[in-house]
């Protein structure tokens, strides 16, 4: 069960600052292997969607345009440490690099 649909903020898809109370260090993600996309239907919304097959097999994850992908299949808890490492630092570099949707 996920508690929060995504929204659109500044337009990019990310869950809503009510997802912090969760207490998850990576509260805005998406589930794993699935992606926050804008919704065609609303300028307000995302949708969650699963990641292509392409996406999963590159493990991506981060902003790519408006989206935002966790296109990696263990949730934060279930990582080692190096694992955590890797997700924070794609993340990371996803936000320098993204020019937005």
């Amino acid at each position: 069960c996920w508690p929060t649909l995504p929204v659109r903020l500044d337009g990019l898809c990310s869950s809503p600052e009510s997802a912090r109370q969760g207490g998850s260090p990576v509260w805005f993600l998406p589930p794993p292997g699935t992606v926050f996309q804008p919704d065609p239907d609303s300028k307000k919304w995302c949708e969650l969607a699963a990641c292509s097959r392409d996406e999963l097999s590159q493990q991506e994850v981060g902003f790519h345009g408006a989206r935002m992908l966790n296109c990696q299949p263990l949730s934060w808890e279930n990582m080692n440490t190096e694992q955590q490492n890797k997700l924070a630092t794609a993340f990371q570099n996803s936000c320098s690099t993204n020019t937005g949707g």
